[in-house]
Formats: structure tokens, sequence, C-alpha cells
């Protein structure tokens, strides 16, 4: 929920002045406290401006913005924590950035800080060390679900329906009815007992003041449009408290709902209610009996189903005593008096450590849906989908992308018209006061390809010809195994000169002697099953995978020799035997020899295009990953001397592969355009309206992006490092492109270029695809936003007057101005703490400064933030509208 976002947002103006270092503290901890974590994370970082030399502080905000389910900021603070923790206090730190990583889908830097995280606490084998050893697999799952896109549309619902505040639950009463929930301001409500400033806040200069509350809402829908919600009419809705999650019985005769109560979003209790549909109406609202309502804990989220057997259940989620843990999700049979039977909890199939949330039942399939953080998924809640009913449950099966995403993602329904529905989610795109993905909204989910709840229709078969990357697709992953430390044992190389065919025929003739060495030490029937084992495993995997590879090496040829643009991604991994850093060199080896292998198939047909364009003006990116020993496997023996069971055993010879992971095939501009690693890129020009790619004739490649605001941006080149960048960038100012500057983007999302450095040096290796300027000079088009740099910076305490700037940063050594991507003016405060204040613009207004943060941003300064000077000196922004 949003709730505690909002008292942020009413105090966010006179946060960095009003109050002193202290003050903030004390009141960052007080919102925190009451679960008001938008408006801590405000508190906290006014006080992190007057002393950011404090790694604490640093590591409040982090929580705050990750309570609040504000991931990038969040995976922001937690990295700065980490990197300056010198003394491990903040060990939780690199766990946490892990699972921001993944919370912004950046699975394989997740997966990479889940290992370093595992690898490190292997003493305190705790719930963050089980976590992370789990939630490194959960990464690659992810990678892999993403793989499988479903034929689904997915369609954020208008203003109509979603607000800046809480949206959820949403659920179709009959053909042309919604009904969900949403926190809403309930105006000129005032009570002389107001139960907390959660729900009650004077907002600056309104009078009267305003309350929020959440209450349950309908919509007539009428093919793709909705009308604007209404409150629904029913006394579910009665008082001040909150109210929904509401459902009803399959005969609608009973309706379901949930009512809330606290004085803060920390400490909220809720109860869930019915009422009977008698004589045209419906009766007054009754909490279910105590057993289902206990006493202290919450209930919440009904849901009701009928199984096979004709049984009707009540489906809820608790966090009563007798759980797995967190919240579960437990059931009560309803009697056909309309009462509810003993509740149990639907066990450990579903349930976990963690929290299993929103239930819905899907009666003509006999499925329970439900979201969790703790089964594998793409991120914090996924929705799941189980067979059964009651204690009978089969496997539960992650429901798939793009329904799920790294995001929340909760509250599955169905329509009871079609196979379609409804998801709640904080996904980008979902409406907000503070914080991208701060807040849950209501999405609709339609099916391309209509899904038939019954098998009434007879399937016929259709022939359709494979495309070859679908062909090579099919054949992903590709495992490629090795022996111990090969190949080129003993060295630290990162290349071999060995193919991997040759490295997998000496790998097969050991065959006899891994099944000797695995069986020594047993009898009987243990020594003919070891040796089976061993002889499985190099049927199965080894030769299997070598099979695999020859027939994806012919495909990949044939793609190539059709002028497409490949890129495949490998990993490397390594059994836990030696340390990381050795580990690391020796996977880059046999990813190396794949290479080899790749480039000596027929005529040199691949290795005409590795890194260049080919004769048919195709070309080959390969994306290395070169994995450590934290990614092996719990439980596989890294003693030197144990070779029985460090070498020869199944489990570690499983450890020792590589894995082609990704194939795309597509033409050179659209590749580009969808690379996903640390990316350098020149920007050239902005606009308002979209630019003919002919106002940019003599420069390739070239890029664009339309940006949240409504620009375009518009680049040149592909750089996988800053240096390569840089030089390019000079090139085009040389051409005319004066104010050419280098970005970074990672996982598509723009960083800053320190940040990107950093992980340019982390990540995998890729082919550099630079500028080509075919004129010496180059006449570029008008730049609309074209900034310049004045080569100085002045001092912001001898300005004069008024003045609105944007600080972008706070470092502990000066800068020059062409550290800061041609923005410009440049101001520079010297903090009593000894940190130097960077400021950018100049501006008479609060509106035109917030207008001015686009440029701010996309120089990489993603952490602006508006402050006012008078006369030199700094006041709040309360204290400067006097003044304007």
């Amino acid at each position: 929920m949003k709730w505690g976002i909002l008292m942020s947002l009413l105090l966010f103006p006179v946060l960095c002045s009003a109050q002193n270092y202290k003050e903030n503290i004390k009141h960052g901890k007080e919102a925190f406290q009451d679960g008001d974590y938008a408006a801590a994370a405000s508190y906290f970082q006014a006080a992190y401006v007057e002393d950011s030399t404090d790694i604490g502080i640093a590591w409040k905000i982090a929580e705050a913005h990750r309570m609040f389910n504000d991931y990038k900021p969040a995976m922001y603070w937690y990295r700065e924590v980490y990197s300056r923790d010198e003394r491990g206090s903040y060990r939780e730190s690199l766990f946490w950035l892990a699972m921001m990583y993944k919370s912004n889908g950046m699975y394989n830097e997740a997966a990479q800080s889940f290992g370093q995280f595992a690898k490190l606490n292997e003493k305190n084998q705790d719930y963050f060390y089980t976590k992370a050893k789990r939630e490194i697999d959960a990464c690659h799952f992810a990678q892999t679900l993403m793989e499988d896109t479903l034929p689904v549309v997915i369609r954020h619902l208008s203003e109509e329906i979603n607000t800046p505040y809480a949206d959820f639950g949403a659920f179709q009463v009959n053909k042309s009815t919604l009904e969900y929930s949403s926190m809403r301001i309930l105006e000129d409500v005032f009570p002389e007992d107001p139960i907390g400033p959660t729900y009650f806040a004077n907002e600056i200069d309104t009078n009267p003041p305003v309350a929020y509350f959440a209450k349950i809402y309908h919509s007539e829908v009428s093919g793709d449009f909705y009308s604007p919600a209404v409150e629904y009419d029913h006394d579910a809705n009665a008082g001040l408290i909150h109210a929904g999650n509401s459902c009803y019985s399959k005969d609608k005769k009973r309706y379901y709902f949930t009512l809330c109560e606290g004085e803060t979003p920390a400490n909220l209790k809720c109860k869930i209610y019915f009422c009977k549909y008698e004589d045209g109406q419906w009766t007054d609202p009754k909490a279910l009996p105590e057993k289902i309502n206990v006493a202290g804990n919450t209930a919440t989220q009904p849901c009701v189903g009928t199984d096979a057997d004709g049984k009707e259940y009540l489906y809820y989620v608790s966090d009563r005593e007798g759980g797995q843990g967190g919240l579960d999700i437990w059931y009560a049979e309803i009697k056909s008096t309309g009462n509810v039977g003993s509740p149990q909890n639907a066990g450990d199939v579903i349930n976990s450590i963690e929290n299993e949330v929103s239930p819905w039942y899907d009666d003509s399939t006999g499925t329970l849906y439900f979201s969790s953080t703790w089964l594998f998924g793409l991120g914090n809640y996924d929705i799941f989908k189980v067979k059964g009913s009651a204690k009978k449950w089969e496997k539960p099966e992650n429901i798939g992308y793009p329904i799920n995403t790294s995001y929340n993602d909760v509250y599955f329904s169905i329509n009871e018209t079609d196979s379609n529905g409804y998801i709640t989610s904080n996904r980008p795109g979902s409406f907000y006061i503070k914080g991208e993905t701060c807040c849950n909204d209501i999405f609709e989910y339609k099916w391309i390809e209509k899904k038939e709840k019954k098998d009434s229709i007879i399937p016929v078969a259709v022939v359709v010809e494979k495309t070859i990357e679908t062909q090579i697709r099919e054949l992903l992953p590709i495992s490629l195994f090795f022996h111990n430390d090969e190949p080129d044992p003993k060295n630290l190389r990162t290349s071999t000169s060995k193919t991997y065919e040759e490295t997998y025929f000496a790998y097969t003739a050991m065959i006899s002697e891994y099944q000797e060495q695995y069986s020594t030490g047993l009898s009987g029937d243990k020594i003919n099953q070891a040796k089976q084992d061993i002889a499985d495993f190099f049927t199965d995997y080894v030769e299997a995978g070598y099979n695999k590879l020859k027939e994806y090496t012919v495909l990949l040829s044939e793609d190539l020799k059709a002028g497409k643009t490949v890129r495949i991604t490998v990993k490397g991994y390594c059994s836990p035997r030696a340390n990381n850093s050795y580990n690391k060199n020796l996977a880059k080896r046999r990813i190396s020899s794949m290479i080899n292998y790749l480039k000596t198939y027929g005529d040199k047909d691949i290795a005409d295009y590795v890194g260049k364009k080919g004769p048919s003006g195709g070309e080959l990116y390969i994306v290395e990953e070169p994995l450590g020993e934290e990614y092996a496997a719990i439980g596989v023996s890294d003693n030197l001397n144990d070779l029985k069971n460090s070498v020869y055993s199944r489990s570690a010879a499983l450890e020792r592969k590589i894995v082609i992971l990704k194939y795309d095939s597509e033409d050179e501009k659209a590749m580009l355009a969808k690379i996903d690693e640390v990316v350098f890129k020149v920007q050239i020009s902005s606009s308002s309206t979209q630019l003919p790619e002919s106002q940019f004739t003599g420069i390739s490649p070239i890029t664009s992006e339309k940006m949240p605001d409504g620009r375009y941006c518009y680049y040149a080149g592909f750089f996988n490092n800053f240096d390569e960048a840089a030089k390019a960038q000079q090139k085009l100012r040389k051409s005319g492109y004066s104010s050419a500057f280098v970005i970074a983007t990672r996982n598509g999302i723009r960083i800053s270029l320190n940040e990107a450095v950093e992980y340019a040096g982390q990540q995998g290796k890729t082919q550099n695809h630079g500028v080509t300027i075919k004129n010496n000079q180059i006449t570029p088009p008008d730049d609309p936003v074209k900034k310049t740099t004045n080569g100085g910076i002045t001092d912001i305490t001898k300005t004069k007057g008024l003045i609105y700037t944007l600080q972008l940063c706070a470092v502990s050594s000066p800068n020059s101005a062409s550290a800061f991507n041609g923005l410009s003016p440049l101001y520079v405060e010297k903090a009593s703490n000894g940190f130097y204040r960077y400021f950018y613009g100049k501006y008479s207004t609060q509106s035109e400064a917030g207008s001015a943060k686009a440029n701010a941003r996309e120089a990489g300064f993603d952490q602006v933030f508006l402050v006012a000077y008078y006369n030199g000196k700094k006041i709040g922004l309360q204290e400067a509208v006097k003044y304007e």
C-alpha cells in the first residue's frame, strides 16, 4: 500500500530548511516507526545533505526507499552503503543491494551479488544466507522465464479507475461491472476524534483538511471503456475506516470484505466481514467469528471457491500462529448454513517462510491463483497457479511474463464471461505521487489467442515453418562440460588455443577413470550403481551438450550468412575447488575454447563474423559472463584432498561447464537498440519532435529514444567502455556537434557515468560499435536544448538576490566543469563538513527549475533536488516564495 507516502508529500517542501540535522533524524525515525517510509526517506535525505559522511544515514535512506518500493533510489543507496562499509557494520547492505538489482530486472548483477553475499556469510547460515543461495537459482530461472513470453496484452487502466493513490483487487462482478478497492481523498472530513496523522493531514495552505481512506468502488464496463468509478453504496464503506478486498459467493448472495483499523500503516489490523442478500437488500455487515478473525492478528483478502465435489471454501490471508511464516493462505469450509468451519493452513506446498497473499480460486478449472515472494519468480511478488483444493495441491507454477514482472504483481482475477481478467502491480506506468514504483495500480490482461476453459474443441495440428532463430532457441540452453581445471590447467590465462572439441574428446576418454575413482571405497551393488551414474552423466550431459553444439553451429552459420546481426550470451561456471579469482579466469578459458570451436567451423564460415561485419553484412556479438565459485551448488565439495567428491563425483562434474544461454538475431539497427549491458553512447541532439535520420547524414550508427517527457534523444555509437565513447565525443565535437556528451545505460535504464564505469569493468566483454563519420566537418542540425559550458564554476555564496538551483551532488574533492557533461551554469559551495556541493542552473521560479531536472538526468545526475539561495545564503523553499 502507499498510504505512508501521502504525509511525505505534504511535508517535503519544508524538510530541507525547517528542520536542523538532529530534528530531521528524529522525525525520520518517528516516521519510519509509524510506517510512513516516504516521509522517513525525505527526512533522512535532508539530514544527509547536512552530513554526508555518516554511513548510518545512508543506510536509513536505503531502508526507507526499499520499504515503500522505490527500487531505483534504494539500489543507489544500498550500493553507497556497501561501497563505504569498510568495517562490515552493515553486512545486509549487499543482500538488499542484490534484491534491488532483481527488483529492477538486473538479474545478472543480482545473481552475482547474491553469490558474493553467500560466500561472505557461509558461517552465518541464517535466513539471509538461505535466501541468497536460493535467489542465485531464482535469477537464472527468471532469465529463462522471460524468454518464453505469454501471448497476452497488458493494459494500464486510465484515470477513470486508477489514481495516484492505492488501487487494488479488481474483478468483474458480472460482464458489465468492475469492482475494486481504492485509496481516495474524502474531503470535508474532520471527526472530533481523528484516528491518526496518516489518514488526516493538513495540506499546506489548505482549508478544510482532507482525509485518505480505502473504500470499495464500482465502474461500468463496455468493451474497452470504463466509466468513472463511484464509491459503492453499501454499508461496507460506512464510517472512517479502511474497506477493501471484496468478493462474492458463487450465487452472489453472500458478500465478504475486509475492514482495517490502526493509527498508522505500521499497526493496521484487518478483519473479514460478511453480509447476505435477503429480501432484495444486503443485511448489516458482521465480523466473521474469532476463529477466523483472531484477536491481535490480521485476517484479510477473502476469496470463495468451490471444489469438484461441490464443497465451498473461504480462502483468506492471515499472519496468525500455526502458519509457515509471515502472511499465509488459510481456508475454512463454508457450511450449507453459511457458517464457516475451523480454519486450516493451506500447507507448505503453497505457503513458505515469507508471504503468500491475494488468493483467487477459479472454480471452472480447480485452480488457485496467489502471489508469493519465496517461490521462484521474476522479483518481489509473483503470481502463481496451483491445481487442487483444500489440502490436495499439486506443484505451484509461475504464471509467466509479462503478467509477472520484477515488480509486485498481486490480486490476479479471471472474468466469469471470458478468460481475461485483472492484476494489481506497481510496475512502471502506474500513477504515483513519489517514487516511480511505489504505488499499486490496476492492469487489465487480455489473451491474444483466447484460451478455452474446457477442452471442447479438438486441436488441429498446423505445420509452421520454423525460422533459424526459432530452431536455435529450441536447442537452448546448451551446457558444455569440462574436466577439472581444463583447458590449460594451473595458470591464470583468460584464453586458450584449444577448441571445445579437443577438450570434449579428451574428457570423454576419461570415463573409465571417473568410474573407478567415484566407486572407490564402495562395495556390492553400490559399485555398479556409482559406475552407472558416471556413464549416465557422460551420455545425458557431456555427449548431449556436444551434439547440441554441433547442430547449433550449423544454424548459427546460416543465420550469419543471411546477413543477420546475432548476439549470444555464454556463462561460465566452475566447481568450488579453487579461489574465486582463479575460477573466473578458468571460466573465461572455457568460453574461449567454445569461441575457438565456432571460429574453426567449416571454411571459417563463422570466424569472419566474430566482432566484425562478415561478407554478408552480418555480425556476431559474444557476451561473456565468467562466474566464480559463488555460483556452485550447495554441498559440492571443495576439499582439495577429497578427489572422489571434489573432482570425480557427478555433482562436482555438473558444476564444470559453460552454458550458451541466449540467442538474439535481428538486423543491425534493432540489435543495437536492445543491447542490455552497460552501454556508453554519445548524445548529439534532442528534440521535442521526431527528426528524420537524414538529419544525421554522414554519422553511423544512429539510435534514438523517446523520453518520458516526450522528447526524442539521438545517440551516435555503441561502446563498452567510457574511454572509447569519450574519443568519439571529441571527434563529434570537432565535426560540428559542439554540445555532444557521453551518456550511459544499464539494462535500458539511464545511469550516472561513475556508476557505469564501475559496472563496465565487471561485465562480460562485447564488441564496440564505434562512430563512423564520413566527412571531416559536418554541419549538425539545430539542437533545441543545446547546452554550453562557460569553462568555470561560480561560488554560489557570491550570488545576489533570489535564485533557485538544482543540487547535483556532494563530493569530498573539487571537480572541474568538464565533469558535468556540458551543464551550465554551474555553482559550488564548500560545506562546513568539507564537502563540495555542486549546483546546476539559475532560475527565478520553482516551476522553471523543476522543468530543468530532465537536463540534469540526461547528463547522468539522477539524484537532483531543488534548493534556494538568497544573497548567497541557503534558505528554505517555503521562505523563498516570499522573495519571488
